[in-house]
């Protein structure tokens, strides 16, 4: 290489960019399974623009169900959007066309969060999510919120950074309930996970005469979580612990009859502030007790009383019981009267015991009857492009080539999802798989629990895979459930797995997961199959936390820069289910499994017509 060409910089081309924003055409507000449409024109002046350093703008609200917001006696809890993926969630397909009467649609990503929270789950860690958290309705974990009995540093564990709510007020006694102006209105800027708008090359908008995003919206009843901390099914070692009746240190009491007031212990960092704003229920919400020792619940009537009254009770403060009573805790006032030796169902009396019953939200399950469903309203939608201008020469030296016949290709790396629904019954599967993908790099294949739900039973996490086990305030074991159906993938009892492509067996030998499946530790191999896919698929892992809770199947059909034309082969997907009920769950949900086959397009474009290589 002569030296002189090492130390010389050829095709340096010198350009500015500036931010435009192009509005949504089709409408001002948006609900859950509307389409929103942004067409972005081919103007003079926007030629080009970079596609990563380009965003999707809105606000969201997530409001309380109708008809409990001018209500205070019992549909009250605080809401959110899911932790992980914030605004992205809402997106569930997106469509990108180009412009003109062509119209000819570039790339399509059917249940796009999906593979955003995959992407999202894996590609994760501390400095990206609270950057997400700061731009993409993201929630971060809350070291204030803790729990003091091991539990889990869950993104849902967020009470007062929360964007989607008013900070927790440190005023008390409080007696006002809880409505939906406590609601905030929460602004995104969301990167979309696309191919073309992940790809750091300048797209030529001009020559594509502009482009259309069409964005499908999410239905309502997959996107709304509750604080892990009030739920029963999540983490419910993370709830807040019954201290007692009278509030004594030395001395704290258990119910022996009726009660409407109580004490709530220290635990989770609860009055650690010498305030209510580790508190995580509020005025007007519906609670449960459960006995962690005997692993039930304490009252199952639907007859509940909600939240009345918070007061936190500080140091020295005169009380009966003796001289630490009412020694930094939080007072709870009911409206009515919990009966602690409800026998219901047969079996030992149940009762509430101080250190070994914890609270719980019975808000969503109370209103379950009569439709408990939260909702969402998008606004202000606009697409933010980095535009990029390119000198006058450049432009035209590359129109005189196309107008002498040149072509100009631009590829992206894309996904296609081939969907196959697996009865909950079927313990041995071989899901077909009708590839078409001419430059594939990887498979990344996701089984969703398809249980169809109401939003009352996905906040309640009622009946969903379970991801972990923990020991919980009495060290007694217990499970914590997903809060995320249908979005995430879910091991069940899956043993094992292999492909079957090419003529033969890949790999060649079975991949156990059968370590992974009993939550009771890593199948090794299984990882490192994932590893290879979802650096191939373009995701780069950086955790495999959540391995168990965001199951996932992946074959790397390439390495490096190769890819892998599975055009006229046969692929499919073998799979071995337990028929044992395992400690977690048996093979008993059904599943859609959503699989990603990541890869290369190429828009094609020469003289006036625009073709599409997949």
């Amino acid at each position: 290489m002569p030296v002189e060409s090492f130390w010389s910089a050829d095709d340096k081309i010198p350009i500015s960019q500036t931010k435009i924003a192009v509005p949504s055409t089709n409408g001002l507000n948006y609900g859950a399974g509307q389409k929103i449409q942004i067409d972005i024109p081919a103007t003079a002046g926007l030629d080009y623009f970079q596609p990563k350093e380009s965003y999707l703008k809105f606000d969201v609200k997530v409001s309380l169900p109708a008809i409990w917001q001018g209500l205070t006696d019992g549909g009250q809890t605080r809401i959110q959007l899911d932790a992980e993926t914030g605004g992205q969630v809402l997106i569930r397909d997106i469509f990108i066309h180009s412009g003109g009467a062509g119209n000819v649609l570039l790339e399509e990503i059917q249940n796009y969060n999906v593979l955003t929270a995959l992407k999202y789950d894996y590609e994760s860690n501390d400095s990206i999510i609270k950057k997400r958290a700061l731009t993409e309705g993201v929630t971060s974990y809350d070291p204030r919120c803790r729990s003091t009995h091991g539990g889990l540093k869950g993104q849902t564990n967020n009470l007062n950074t929360n964007p989607y709510w008013k900070k927790p007020t440190d005023q008390h006694p409080l007696s006002a309930s809880y409505t939906n102006t406590d609601q905030q209105k929460v602004k995104c800027l969301l990167p979309l996970n696309t191919g073309i708008f992940s790809n750091d090359r300048v797209f030529p908008i001009m020559m594509t005469e502009g482009l259309r995003i069409e964005i499908v919206l999410e239905d309502a009843n997959m996107v709304f979580r509750q604080l892990s901390q009030v739920s029963l099914g999540c983490e419910s070692f993370t709830n807040p612990v019954f201290h007692s009746t009278n509030g004594s240190d030395g001395a704290p009491d258990s119910p022996t009859a009726a009660l409407n007031e109580f004490f709530i212990a220290k635990n989770q960092n609860i009055g650690a502030d010498q305030d209510l704003t580790n508190f995580p229920l509020v005025i007007g919400e519906k609670i449960g007790f459960y006995d962690m020792a005997e692993a039930r619940e304490v009252f199952t009537s639907t007859a509940r009383p909600h939240i009345t009254g918070l007061t936190f009770i500080g140091p020295g403060e005169a009380g009966g019981g003796g001289s630490n009573s009412l020694n930094g805790y939080v007072k709870v006032t009911l409206s009515g009267y919990f009966t602690p030796t409800d026998t219901e169902g047969g079996g030992s009396a149940r009762k509430i015991t101080a250190g070994k019953s914890i609270l719980y939200s019975y808000s969503p399950q109370y209103s379950a009857g009569i439709g408990y469903n939260p909702t969402y309203e998008v606004s202000d939608v606009e697409m933010i492009l980095q535009k990029v201008e390119m000198p006058a020469g450049y432009t035209r030296k590359l129109m005189s080539n196309m107008k002498e016949g040149g072509v100009l290709n631009y590829d992206f790396l894309s996904y296609t999802n081939y969907k196959y629904s697996q009865p909950a019954t079927e313990l041995v599967a071989n899901i077909r798989l009708p590839l078409n993908n001419s430059r594939a790099k990887s498979l990344l294949m996701i089984p969703i629990d398809a249980t169809i739900r109401s939003a009352s039973n996905v906040l309640a996490c009622e009946d969903t895979a379970v991801t972990s086990f923990q020991q919980n305030v009495v060290s007694v074991v217990g499970a914590s459930r997903s809060q995320r159906p249908g979005l995430v993938g879910v091991v069940d009892s899956l043993q094992n797995y292999q492909m079957f492509y090419d003529g033969r067996l890949n790999p060649s030998r079975r991949v156990d997961v059968s370590k992974s499946s009993a939550l009771t530790g890593i199948s090794q191999q299984h990882l490192i199959e994932l590893e290879k896919a979802l650096v191939m698929g373009g995701i780069t892992p950086f955790s495999f936390k959540k391995h168990n809770s965001n199951f996932c199947l992946g074959r790397a059909l390439s390495l490096q820069s190769g890819v892998y034309d599975t055009r006229g082969k046969d692929f499919s997907l073998q799979l071995e289910y337990s028929a044992s009920v395992s400690p977690n769950t048996s093979a008993s949900l059904p599943k859609l499994w959503n699989c990603f086959c990541s890869h290369i397009r190429r828009i094609v474009i020469s003289g006036d017509s625009i073709a599409l290589e997949v």
